[in-house]
């Protein structure tokens, strides 16, 4: 079970902004619906800064625990938050999500070329490169795989 914070802002300003602001649609998604209620004078209210705080997390739980582990709590606090999360290691869990394989095959691509771009730029061995990298230059249909699975392959008699 895991919960980190990427993103908490107020939505009345950004200075710099890092994109558009959230559309009244995005912010009704979000669950803003007090957006379009009327003035306390019977008025519409008035348009522009929106007074709202959007936050972005992510979570990783199983329904069991989720409802009584989590509690979210409105506070006055309306400082800005936002984290820039780089992940460097592929995710190495099974395969039950069927979107895995295609998930690993894009990894293997962009290493190969991040390894082929180091080669060009410092004038290293591109071979060198795919070593320390864990990788294996192109199998017979063209694609390059990771060290570890083309070892299992050639185990398992699969070219």
């Amino acid at each position: 079970r895991a919960v980190f914070l990427e993103y908490a802002w107020d939505m009345s300003w950004c200075d710099p902004c890092a994109a558009d602001p959230l559309s009244t649609e995005e912010l009704r998604s979000l669950g803003v619906f007090w957006l379009d209620e009327p003035s306390s004078a019977g008025r519409p209210a008035i348009r522009g800064a929106t007074n709202a705080f959007a936050t972005r997390m992510h979570l990783r739980y199983d329904g069991q625990h989720f409802p009584e582990d989590l509690v979210l709590q409105e506070t006055a606090d309306r400082n800005n938050f936002q984290a820039r999360y780089v992940l460097r290691h592929p995710w190495q869990g099974n395969d039950e999500c069927p979107a895995t394989e295609e998930y690993r095959r894009e990894v293997v691509r962009k290493q190969e070329n991040e390894g082929r771009q180091l080669a060009q730029l410092t004038g290293w061995n591109i071979n060198d490169v795919r070593a320390q990298m864990n990788l294996r230059g192109p199998n017979s249909q063209g694609e390059c795989v990771p060290a570890r699975r083309k070892q299992r392959e050639r185990e398992q008699g699969i070219h």
